[in-house]
């Protein structure tokens, strides 16, 4: 019978170069691959004339059989059926077929490599398109090439439900860059494009660790997806991967592990344009994400063109970034939400909100405006923020550590903007790296409701403290840490309105950074739930610094509290009374007041019976307020504010209230 070619197969022999001859299945039946009197010419496909194969018949749906034989050598193969419901199949168990030097295409065709079968693709691209499938069960799937090796590409839809995908139940598949090759891309997914790995080990492997192995994206707002599940294990052995306008999503005990020896060029980012999807990806169950040395963005561009749109959500499983992370940077907005699961950042921390990571040629360009917010939500589970590396001395021109709200120096305008709420379970730090709040041309909020924010006391060298302080407002930049209920319980230095950065140990950040001249602005709330610093607590070190506790909020100092006159009205130390129950601010060192330093006390709600209150309790004070540098809000209230109590004789600040004394209502 006449054996009929599809138009794909057509283009496709164009694309063959250096095929120099082809053998096509005989009949749209299905058969064993080794029977020459299944193939139109009578004989078996052989490598020898670098023959290209087509399985093109469109009658019916077939299957062409490989079994328990000898490597097989092919020049190329074009693998299609007639739709969707009528797919050809090249099923390939205890037998091996080599693709070499030229292209594998697959449309509405499946190649399955079941238990002892090997598949290799070798110096030619496969092009996955609608309906077209690879699926290892059991098998070796094997990818060598100079150039792009797997497109999985449907433009338009999804071809009745048959997705172009690559499946791996069990057994292994590797792809691989070979030498001499500049750039491209080992998977490229794009559109409805899909991965799955319900089991087996994905490897993607390149000689040029700059290169591209994968890349989710898409041209519509469907976008690919990458689906892992029961073990299954993708392994990023060097190059960087791409999750951009794509679904990723890891549940069971599946893994996704970046090995990369190279710690410059192993990374992870995500982009999208202002019409389209952004990143999504989605951790759960026992499943595990772990990044050894690779620098890792989430939700970052350095085009104004291009917005970062994207979610990371972690409810399960355990989780590690290495070297240094960014979680919203560029221009757009990323949003990572925690709700169980033990989440970690190592090496030189983590950035939430950042600046865009590339900023040459950026400077130079006034009217570039970019705008990134970064938000991060923990409702459960553990954040375990540990940068490792940030101990050392060495001169760094970052603020290595976690930053929430990083800004950068230069003509570069925006706005950036990073948010970290706490809501349940916890956030740990290690002590080794500073937490700062609002750096630079950025905006940083702490915003806790719950939960529990702590850090490691170290122990060490008062000098080793600032390194690992928490700092609200730096050079230029606007903190604040405001809590209504939980625990932060903080074992180094807090800093509240700015710090000298030779304090903190990174004085050549300033390469960075705008100016530290004492425009910084940080702000500690406290109207409920209880802030307790381990070591001492400076308000408007180099900036202006409030602090407000309230309602039944506490405030602990294990050392001494200063109050700082770095620049104007540095320093704010305001307390709200409400209810017959003050605010608790309990200081076990000295309460140290600069000239210039303010202090507010709001009585409007003051409703106690008792003579005398304590505001704030401390074991000495050390310099006075000037009578215009306080303020009494409160009308109708009668009382006065005592410094020097004569029976307690700490320095402490309490409120004397009169016996027969009325509260007039207004």
């Amino acid at each position: 019978m006449m054996v009929r070619k599809s138009l794909a197969a057509v283009l496709a022999a164009v694309s063959f170069s250096g095929v120099q001859a082809s053998s096509a299945w005989k009949d749209a039946v299905s058969g064993d691959w080794m029977l020459g009197g299944n193939w139109l010419d009578g004989s078996v496909p052989s490598y020898s004339s670098g023959e290209t194969v087509y399985i093109t018949n469109t009658l019916a749906a077939y299957t062409v059989g490989l079994s328990n034989t000898t490597e097989q050598v092919i020049g190329g193969l074009l693998l299609s059926g007639t739709s969707s419901t009528l797919p050809a199949h090249l099923a390939i168990e205890n037998a091996a077929l080599k693709v070499s030097g030229g292209r594998t295409v697959l449309t509405n065709g499946d190649i399955c490599v079941g238990s002892g079968g090997v598949f290799e693709m070798s110096g030619g691209r496969a092009d996955l398109a609608a309906g077209g499938r690879i699926i290892v069960d059991g098998g070796v799937l094997i990818a060598t090439n100079k150039f792009q090796q797997c497109y999985i590409n449907s433009a338009k839809d999804h071809n009745g439900g048959r997705y172009p995908l690559l499946k791996i139940n069990s057994g292994n598949a590797y792809f691989k860059y070979i030498k001499d090759v500049s750039s491209g891309i080992i998977l490229d997914c794009v559109n409805y494009a899909k991965i799955q790995m319900s089991g087996g080990v994905l490897s993607l492997d390149s000689d040029h660790k700059s290169d591209t192995v994968l890349r989710l994206n898409s041209n519509s707002e469907t976008g690919s997806t990458l689906e892992l599940s029961g073990n299954s294990l993708l392994r990023i052995l060097n190059g960087s991967a791409t999750f951009g306008r794509g679904v990723t999503t890891l549940k069971d005990n599946a893994s996704i592990e970046f090995i990369g020896n190279d710690q410059n060029h192993c990374s992870l980012r995500s982009y999208s344009s202002d019409s389209g999807r952004g990143l999504e990806i989605n951790l759960m169950d026992n499943s595990s994400f772990k990044v050894s040395t690779a620098k890792f963005y989430f939700g970052q561009t350095d085009a104004r063109s291009l917005r970062c749109v994207g979610a990371l959500n972690i409810s399960g499983g355990n989780h590690s970034f290495g070297r240094y992370c960014e979680l919203g940077c560029g221009h757009g907005t990323f949003t990572t939400t925690i709700t169980g699961g033990h989440t970690e950042f190592r090496q030189y921390g983590l950035r939430i909100g950042a600046y865009p990571n590339n900023l040459s040629g950026i400077n130079k360009e006034n009217s570039k405006i970019y705008a990134c917010t970064g938000t991060v939500d923990v409702a459960g589970g553990v954040l375990y923020l540990n940068p490792t590396e940030c101990h050392n001395n060495t001169p760094r021109k970052a603020l290595w550590g976690t930053v929430v709200g990083y800004g950068v120096a230069g003509d570069v305008s925006g706005w950036f903007d990073g948010r970290l709420n706490i809501s349940g379970d916890a956030i740990v730090t290690n002590a080794i790296g500073p937490l700062i709040v609002g750096a630079g041309k950025a905006v940083g909020s702490i915003t806790q409701t719950g939960g529990e924010l702590y850090s490691v006391t170290d122990g060490s060298s008062f000098s080793f403290w600032s390194r690992s302080a928490m700092v609200l407002g730096l050079c230029g930049g606007k903190g604040t840490y405001s809590m209504s209920a939980g625990k932060c319980d903080y074992g180094n230095m807090v800093y509240v309105g700015g710090i000298d950065l030779e304090t903190l140990s990174r004085p050549n950040a300033q390469g960075n950074m705008p100016a530290n001249d004492g425009s910084s602005v940080g702000l500690l709330e406290i109207t409920g739930g209880s802030f307790r610093a381990r070591k001492s607590l400076h308000v408007g070190d180099l900036g202006k610094g409030t602090v407000h506790v309230s309602g039944s909020g506490s405030l602990t100092v294990d050392m001494n509290l200063v109050l700082s006159n770095s620049v104007a009205e540095a320093s704010l130390l305001k307390l709200t009374v409400a209810g017959d129950t003050p605010p608790s601010v309990s200081v076990a060192g000295s309460l140290i007041v600069s000239e210039g330093a303010k202090l507010e006390v709001d009585v409007s709600d003051f409703a106690t019976t008792n003579v005398w209150t304590k505001l704030v309790s401390c074991s000495s004070r050390n310099g006075d307020f000037a009578a215009e540098d306080v303020k009494v809000v409160g009308e109708g209230v009668r009382g006065s504010l005592v410094f020097d109590r004569a029976s307690d004789g700490t320095g402490s600040i309490w409120w004397y209230r009169p016996r027969g004394t009325t509260v007039v209502l207004r």
